[in-house]
């Protein structure tokens, strides 16, 4: 694994306590040092003038111990609530009441109940109100931050192309040959919303057959009523954000939402238009752009981001694309982000489009695949973002794909290359369904392609190089047989070279014919690869393995075969 990554994907228990000091330590920055100044930029969004947006009259918090006996408008806890009282509190909210059904089967479930929204309508701006907040009150308070809000990451541009070059590109057609995808790998799409009914979106939307459609019950315990296609956490009017169950778009000003999806795993090999690169991966549309909220820009602001994350990791997804980002760090997206990890959920981010050397989230986060622009012949695009947080790159200008009303249009932005990213992790997913989130994730790093070589002057910025979703594919075991002669006895070899870098054989024999199974196992036992697993006739043979998309370190392999079985360890060194 290149070093550039190991700096972002981290074990997620440590993480847990690592990253939330190192943001807490940064918040401290933010809440007590620097106030920036601000203006409206519409009648609900704040901008400082470091450029990052916020909710009017909101800010969230999170407690460092669990909170009980609050009500509508008060936590119950003295100081804290005569701290507020100078706000005008309308509404206290807990982001994310524990689900009994939920909560039993995802990490971070407890964390996430100490989060809770405070909405006010006093005057005072929600940066200096969360910093005076914590200021009092951080014996019991972890932190406190504005309600962020993001701009979607992609540039409108006339069609100036004729083919979807980047499936070509990124080696998608050979890439199929290995894996078409699945469709029980879902794509969590964070975004504006989407054109369900699409002639090639509808068929890889996500149902939640749990639910019974209209009935007003929510028939799956998750919290939804109806949710059977998606949540909209955004609602119709951007002046009094709502939540319903219908995340379909009903105007141009989301369109962004469907591009994405149509990049991410637009339905192919149906005889209509073009093709995702996520093939047969299903969709499950978080909306969090308004219906009337137009920007001027051709696509809404995003809103509440947070849940929709949230949502999505608990609902299936085992993918998550947010084409959208910001300048601010956000301890609450780190939050969600570090959880969604934890329970096997990798997180896609698009780097930017200002053509900077900065860092923007949640690209820049912990636990985040960050992707930078290229063009088809893959330079960096004009206007994508480097940074030594950029993970890889892929093809972001000229991208054709879908868009609101049945259309399609070619556009430009790393809103474009994040989801492309997200469907080759998709196809990984499909191909590999027992991997970590770090094996996935090594194995998407491993299979990029260099491109430094025509991107002299961005060094260490642009990652891995570029997505190769053939080569992330590729099986890394194979399997040979020595000579006709039958051996009389099992036998398991040590491997060879050992130490290893990234190869090594392994030799075992047979004495008679039948299911053999052969599996790598790391040192806390768990299994991380089966190189052999299907009926072999008696002889002997030899397989070869490539551990490239393992960490260094002390690993078993494990031949079964009949009533046979031996262990042997080998150790692999980067």
């Amino acid at each position: 694994m290149p070093l550039l990554f190991k700096h972002k994907i981290m074990n997620s228990t440590k993480y847990l306590v690592i990253g939330l000091f190192l943001f807490s330590l940064s918040m401290m920055g933010f809440n007590d040092v620097y106030v920036p100044k601000y203006k409206m930029v519409n009648d609900v969004v704040i901008k400082r003038n470091d450029e990052a947006l916020y909710m009017k009259g909101i800010i969230n918090i999170k407690f460092k111990n669990d909170v009980g006996g609050f009500s509508a408008k008060a936590f119950n806890i003295g100081k804290l609530d005569r701290a507020l009282s100078e706000f005008s509190i309308s509404k206290l909210e807990q982001r994310h009441p524990l689900n009994p059904v939920i909560a039993k089967r995802m990490i971070g479930d407890e964390e996430l109940a100490k989060v809770f929204a405070v909405y006010y309508t006093g005057g005072i701006d929600p940066t200096e109100a969360a910093r005076k907040i914590l200021e009092e009150n951080k014996d019991i308070i972890e932190w406190a931050e504005p309600d962020f809000v993001y701009e979607a990451d992609f540039v409108p541009n006339d069609p100036n192309a004729a083919s979807q070059y980047h499936l070509s590109r990124i080696a998608a057609y050979t890439a199929w040959d290995i894996s078409q995808g699945d469709t029980s790998v879902v794509l969590g799409i964070v975004d504006s919303g989407s054109d369900l009914d699409h002639p090639d979106l509808a068929a890889n939307i996500k149902y939640n057959y749990a639910e019974i459609p209209n009935d007003m019950i929510d028939n799956d315990g998750n919290g939804y009523i109806d949710d059977w296609r998606g949540w909209d956490f955004a609602g119709p009017n951007y002046l009094s954000l709502s939540e319903d169950n219908d995340p379909n778009i009903v105007s141009s000003y989301c369109e962004h939402g469907s591009h994405v999806s149509g990049c991410a795993s637009q339905v192919t090999n149906n005889g209509v238009h073009g093709a995702g690169i996520g093939f047969k991966c299903k969709l499950l549309i978080s909306k969090h752009g308004a219906d009337n909220d137009n920007t001027g820009s051709g696509y809404s602001y995003v809103y509440n981001t947070n849940a929709g994350l949230t949502y999505c990791y608990q609902n299936g997804a085992k993918v998550m694309n947010c084409s959208f980002g910001g300048t601010a760090p956000s301890s609450y997206t780190q939050l969600v982000i570090n959880n969604a990890w934890a329970n096997g959920v990798i997180t896609v981010a698009s780097a930017g489009n200002e053509g900077s050397n900065a860092p923007r989230y949640p690209a820049s986060y912990q636990n985040v695949i960050s992707v930078a622009s290229t063009t088809s012949s893959d330079t960096k695009s004009w206007f994508s973002n480097y940074h030594s947080t950029v993970d890889v790159c892929a093809p972001g200008s000229s991208i054709l794909s879908t868009l609101y009303n049945n259309n399609y249009a070619y556009f430009d932005g790393t809103s474009m290359s994040a989801p492309i990213t997200s469907g080759t992790v998709a196809l990984i997913r499909s191909n590999f369904p027992s991997y970590t989130p770090e094996q996935v994730v090594t194995r998407l790093l491993t299979g990029c392609d260099s491109i430094y070589n025509i991107n002299p002057g961005y060094v260490g910025l642009l990652g891995a190089g570029r997505i190769n979703a053939f080569k992330s594919l590729q099986p890394l075991t194979s399997i040979s047989q020595n000579g006709l002669e039958v051996p009389s006895l099992f036998k398991l070899g040590q491997n060879y070279p050992n130490p290893f870098n990234p190869s090594t054989k392994i030799n075992f024999s047979l004495p008679k014919s039948g299911e053999v199974k052969l599996t790598v196992y790391d040192s806390k036992g768990s299994e991380v690869e089966t190189l052999v697993n299907e009926n072999k006739q008696a002889g002997n043979y030899t397989v070869s393995f490539n551990a490239s998309f393992l960490s260094s370190g002390l690993y078993f392999y494990k031949l079964t075969s009949g009533g046979y079985s031996e262990v042997k360890k080998m150790t692999f060194i980067k």
